[in-house]
């Protein structure tokens, strides 16, 4: 039985809006270079995320990418972007196949000129056989195993652009690299969220909110790894960006006698909940988004329950809320396809 806190004193959960600034491509030539720099050149477990908004996907539109040729024709590194088709893409290299390497591509079109998230995942990059996966919103799409993996490149780092002189056209937002592969509840809980630059594993987040007038786009975390605009206008190609969140609760926290079990946690549509015997009823429970609105609600009578939320409520972070006099409960759930 999984045990909860029970808030004493308030609970008072505080969303606050950060309206960010993005940069806009023009899919011709412009992009950020961020130089050849050692710390971009990852060889273990990684993530890679970007925030992107374009519409009729022309070519493939690269988003990040640290990707080379070597001298015997592999190619070397890794690659997110969006492909000639409108659907997400990781591109990996392959140590053992000239001229090809690993496409993971996820199942949900990103061209419909709305901002879209999307991660990709490297798990036991150092194994027999790693683990490549694919995120649209906080969803997994794509899952891929890809031996003689070979991610680790001597190359620039370039956001809009690649080697292969492909480039970005729409806008891009939010990139970040980390040194480790994320977990879903992970995505979830960060995607659509302001990072302040120090959580574990990440190496560079650019969250491109130096705005109008500036040829830099800063790296928040302390390796300061800023890139420069190329062939970009620094008054026009900065644009209104997707608004972050920042959350924080208010909170006393303390142990009691009641618990009660959450589950499935990720969740598609059903969630059950079973409380143990000292806890008195009536119970209202409340399920929020992000923004604190309330998707849900019910009170309930019974040890065991189940919750259906509707199929058309989006993927991402809730919050369940459980109270009656006696007690008040809040828990984070994450809602899957």
């Amino acid at each position: 039985m999984k045990k909860l806190y029970t808030i004493i004193l308030s609970s008072v959960l505080i969303t606050s809006l950060n309206a960010q600034t993005a940069l806009t491509f023009d899919g011709v030539d412009d992009y950020l270079d961020f130089g050849n720099i050692s710390i971009f050149a990852q060889s273990g477990d990684i993530t890679v995320e970007a925030k992107v908004k374009t519409t009729t996907v022309l070519d493939y539109y690269p988003l990040v990418n640290n990707t080379t040729v070597d001298l015997f024709g592999f190619y070397e590194g890794y690659w997110l972007g969006v492909d000639d088709f409108g659907y997400a893409t990781l591109f990996l290299g392959d140590a053992a196949t000239v001229g090809d390497g690993y496409y993971v591509t996820g199942t949900t079109l990103v061209d419909d000129g709305q901002w879209h998230h999307i991660s990709g995942t490297v798990i036991n990059a150092s194994s027999a056989s790693p683990t490549a996966m694919l995120y649209v919103d906080g969803v997994l799409e794509t899952t891929m195993t890809v031996p003689n993996l070979n991610i680790f490149s001597g190359g620039t780092f370039y956001v809009g652009a690649d080697e292969e002189d492909y480039y970005h056209k729409g806008e891009i937002d939010n990139v970040r690299l980390w040194s480790r592969a994320l977990s879903v509840t992970e995505i979830n809980d960060n995607k659509d969220s302001c990072l302040a630059g120090t959580e574990n594993g990440l190496v560079a987040l650019y969250q491109f909110e130096t705005g109008s007038g500036s040829s830099i786009v800063y790296d928040v975390t302390s390796n300061a790894n800023n890139g420069t605009m190329t062939l970009m206008d620094i008054n026009q190609s900065w644009v209104t960006g997707f608004t972050c969140l920042t959350i924080s609760t208010s909170i006393t926290e303390a142990n009691n006698d009641n618990s009660v079990d959450i589950y499935p946690n990720p969740f598609e549509n059903k969630l059950s909940l079973q409380f143990s015997e000292n806890i008195s009823y009536p119970i209202t429970v409340e399920v929020m988004d992000y923004l604190g609105r309330q998707v849900y609600t019910q009170i309930i009578e019974d040890d065991v329950i189940e919750i259906f939320l509707d199929k058309d409520i989006p993927t991402g972070t809730y919050f369940i809320k459980l109270f009656n006099e006696e007690i008040q409960t809040i828990e984070r759930l994450i809602k899957v396809k």
